[in-house]
């Protein structure tokens, strides 16, 4: 735990009244239904699955929060539609592949299909990744599918339209000017309860980063400090600060 972070992400929590409501909105519907850290780390890209930088814009650290915020929406969509309405691990698996395969930040319209095809083709026909159970079928159409406009898929699935919502919330970190995502273009409106969180959660694990740890633990740190993830701590920041704001 970085302490000195930590107490920076409680007086921001404190003072940003879009943060703090966000974050009570995730807490509250989610209430004894919050992501777990375990089940988030089973699905740790490897550096060795990308085909370039896996530290750049579209690197491993992109791909943890797409899947911290992919494991949010999905519950959230759990919660209004049941149980059985979205398969969660393909949203989980998606997110650490959709981006292995690009081969530049910029425009790449063919790296869903080299993602899709490197997932099945490589990592589970040599058994890279134990991912029995998972449906890697509709994983590879999730990441074939991610990059087209909506009105070019077959068919936007549940999953595919979470997770494309999920992915577009990280663009904070290359629209500088701080809006991020278009939420015109947002599918749930549930997408719309992270603006200002996807822009913290970009923000503090790259200060975490910064320190020198490893990027996916860099955000899974900072999803805890913000109580995106099961953290009781960050959950008392997030109830103290809701209970003494000014009215």
């Amino acid at each position: 735990m970085h302490i000195g972070i930590q107490g920076k992400v409680s007086f921001i929590i404190d003072t940003d009244e879009r943060l703090r409501e966000e974050l009570k909105y995730v807490n509250q519907v989610l209430a004894g239904y919050m992501p777990q850290l375990d089940v988030l780390s089973s699905f740790r890209p490897e550096e060795s699955w990308f085909l370039r930088k896996p530290e750049g814009t579209h690197g491993i650290a992109h791909e943890a929060r797409v899947l911290v915020f992919a494991e949010l929406l999905g519950r959230l969509y759990q919660t209004e539609k049941g149980l059985g309405s979205i398969d969660l691990d393909v949203l989980r698996r998606a997110a650490s592949t959709h981006d292995i395969r690009r081969s530049s930040d910029l425009v790449d319209i063919g790296h869903g299909e080299r993602a899709a095809s490197f997932y099945l083709d490589n990592l589970i026909a040599n058994g890279y990744v134990n991912d029995n159970g998972i449906d890697s079928e509709k994983v590879a159409y999730v990441n074939s599918w991610h990059v087209p406009d909506d009105h070019h898929a077959p068919h936007m699935t549940s999953e595919l339209m979470l997770f494309k919502d999920a992915d577009g919330l990280d663009r904070v970190r290359i629209e500088h000017n701080g809006q991020g995502m278009d939420m015109s273009y947002a599918r749930f409106e549930q997408t719309s309860h992270f603006v200002a969180t996807a822009a913290y959660l970009f923000k503090i694990s790259n200060a975490i980063m910064f320190s020198g740890v490893d990027q996916f633990d860099a955000v899974m740190q900072a999803a805890g400090m913000l109580g995106l993830i099961e953290n009781d701590y960050a959950k008392s920041l997030i109830n103290y600060s809701t209970t003494n704001v000014t009215e």
